[in-house]
């Protein structure tokens, strides 16, 4: 349970009034916080809404299994109430206020994608294409702006994949480029979300409801003694682990293999 502090109502007069401006002292926790109070006020709304926004009261996931079970029923296959370019535009701007941070805490990011689910959505910025190769090479770098690189780059891949009729094609799910030439598996929000909680965390228990199953045939993997040896991915372990807080190194590696893990 959110219990708010002094700073929480005006930031969620803030998110009421629309596109947020916040402080960039304001912390993702006041955030869940004033998402929290404003889905109290908005419960009768909400309860009638065909596809309502994912405001809940729930457990904060502690463990991989936890975050990948939470996120995945969230965003379940098939989510149509927001498109990934959006969600990604609602993420860039709720980690504004970290840009001086030296990374987020598990519960953060955790908050970052629900509120990412909720928030109003920033508008498209024409700039970011004109940027697109300034950020490819503040992307090979390392902080919070090799991150924001990413993220800008992605959201700009997938405008234009859009624009070029690419993410309604069925076949996009087996690997596309974008026009810019990137290479894209994961181009709706719940496949982006699945493979970064899976390829960063693990979690994954087979008969899990997200349409993950094993390879059929082994796979190779390094022995004890170093040697390669052949497995059934069924034997191999699956560890529940408590999450660790990230660094943006880490956060690079969760926006990465949301694009591109299979």
């Amino acid at each position: 349970m959110w219990f708010p502090s002094g700073s929480v109502f005006p930031v969620a007069r803030a998110l009421q009034s629309g596109f947020p401006r916040l402080r960039t002292s304001t912390t993702i926790h006041e955030v869940g916080v004033a998402w929290f109070l404003l889905a109290l006020l908005r419960m009768p709304l909400l309860s009638c809404s065909a596809n309502p926004p994912a405001i809940l009261i729930m457990k904060v996931p502690a463990t991989n299994r936890e975050f990948y079970l939470t996120i995945t029923s969230l965003v379940p296959r098939g989510y149509s109430s927001r498109t990934l370019e959006e969600f990604l535009r609602c993420l860039w701007q709720l980690l504004q206020p970290f840009r001086q941070r030296e990374g987020i805490k598990a519960d953060e990011l955790f908050h970052l994608l629900i509120g990412a689910l909720n928030i109003p959505v920033p508008p498209f910025d024409d700039a970011w294409r004109a940027s697109y190769d300034k950020y490819a090479s503040a992307e090979r770098e390392s902080g919070f702006e090799a991150c924001e690189a990413l993220l800008l780059r992605q959201i700009v891949d997938l405008r234009e994949m859009a624009e070029a009729n690419q993410l309604v094609d069925p076949m996009r799910f087996f690997g596309t480029c974008s026009p810019r030439g990137r290479g894209w598996n994961n181009s709706d929000l719940h496949t982006y979300l699945e493979c970064a909680s899976r390829g960063m965390f693990g979690g994954w228990e087979p008969g899990d409801p997200t349409g993950v199953v094993f390879v059929p045939g082994k796979v190779a993997v390094l022995g004890d003694g170093g040697s390669v040896e052949g497995r059934n991915p069924e034997d191999l372990p699956r560890p529940v682990f408590a999450l660790d807080d990230l660094d943006w190194d880490d956060f690079w590696n969760f926006l990465h293999a949301a694009q591109l893990y299979e």
